[in-house]
């Protein structure tokens, strides 16, 4: 295994262990009374928490496990290290066909429009969570003037993470066995 390849993978378990160890984090996200009120709960743990999580979507870091408008798991760079054992390559794979397919379903209707995971899932990071891009904001403003469709959003929501988390750590399992077989060669 080359160098780029090791600290490649070494940077993909350290942030899913970061990712992993957190996890109970995501109960501490849910709604909360405020004067009769729902509200979204949101503290600085939890951003923590979805800003790391973003890396595995984010394409140019180089452990993004899904991106936008992608069509093969092989489009992803990590399918890109050429110098990695079969087996990985094929729990990369699994893990990104799943993720794409789970993402591009639509389990909502927000008026006569279907709004797919990756819409709730990208709609709540850079909406409200990790940034504040206007159209995705104005989004999510939307969604919170129905109490009914945010209810379920929320809930799709941490779905989704649950989801994407379980896939996180099959490729940091993977990865890991990887890095010790490659240390072995070294031997």
């Amino acid at each position: 295994m080359n160098e780029a390849s090791k600290e490649r993978l070494e940077l993909f378990v350290e942030k899913a262990e970061k990712l992993l160890s957190q996890r109970k984090l995501l109960s501490l996200i849910g709604l909360h009374r405020n004067g009769g009120e729902e509200k979204w709960q949101n503290n600085e743990d939890i951003e923590g928490f979805l800003l790391t999580f973003r890396l595995f979507l984010l394409h140019k870091e180089g452990i993004a496990l899904y991106k936008p408008r992608l069509r093969s798991p092989e489009q992803l760079e990590l399918l890109k290290l050429n110098d990695l054992s079969e087996s990985w390559k094929e729990t990369v794979r699994q893990a990104c066909q799943s993720i794409i397919d789970f993402l591009a379903t639509e389990p909502r209707m927000y008026g006569a429009t279907p709004v797919s995971r990756w819409t709730i899932l990208e709609t709540f990071l850079y909406g409200y969570f990790a940034h504040a891009e206007p159209p995705k904001r104005k989004v999510f403003k939307q969604w919170q003037d129905v109490p009914e469709l945010f209810e379920k959003l929320q809930l799709d929501f941490l779905d989704i993470l649950m989801f994407l988390l379980r896939h996180i750590k099959d490729v940091a399992e993977a990865s890991k066995n990887e890095l010790a077989l490659g240390s072995k060669e070294v031997e």
